[in-house]
């Protein structure tokens, strides 16, 4: 893992983390494909804090809401599972209110909880760690099957086209 830059620390305090957040490491096997991720850890716990990539998503707002909004969705549909926590992904409220935060250098800012034990490959290591990735998408798509599309804001022009997207697979 690499070090964090001091920035970090910094956009981890404008979220509402488990204690002050006191070092952070470059989180994941590879250097990301969009955002820059980072582990923060704080005195009660860990947080993923991400540096949002503006260039890519123009639109945060729209970004954020979706993630809101399917994390909300995923989270009922986990409701009685024993391990629901660890299923989905949960925001971490900015201190000034919102999901979003900028520094003081205008960049932008997302938190999650952190998920202790999960990983980031870049590739699967191995035959049934690829099935077993394939069978979380195949999760993942059949439980938004009824989140209506119309619930959510297209931070791209053709982003939630699914059939596109199978089509260029």
């Amino acid at each position: 893992m690499t070090a964090a830059p001091p920035e970090v620390l910094g956009a981890a305090g404008a979220f509402d983390t488990p204690g002050a957040p006191l070092r952070a490491e470059r989180l994941g096997e590879g250097a990301g494909h969009i955002h820059q991720t980072w582990r923060v850890d704080c005195g009660e716990g860990a947080v993923v804090l991400q540096r949002l990539n503006e260039a890519v998503f123009p639109d945060l707002e729209a970004v954020l809401a979706n993630f809101a909004r399917v994390t909300d969705h995923l989270r009922t549909k986990a409701g009685g599972h024993p391990d629901a926590a660890r299923r989905v992904l949960a925001l971490v409220p900015a201190r000034a209110d919102g999901w979003l935060h900028r520094d003081g250098e205008g960049r932008a800012w997302r938190c999650t909880r952190f998920i202790s034990g999960a990983r980031m490959p870049q590739e699967p290591a191995t035959a049934a760690e690829a099935r077993a990735a394939a069978e979380a998408l195949g999760r993942f798509l059949a439980d938004l099957s009824d989140l209506p599309a119309s619930h959510l804001r297209e931070p791209l022009p053709g982003f939630h086209d699914t059939a596109a997207r199978l089509r260029a697979l």
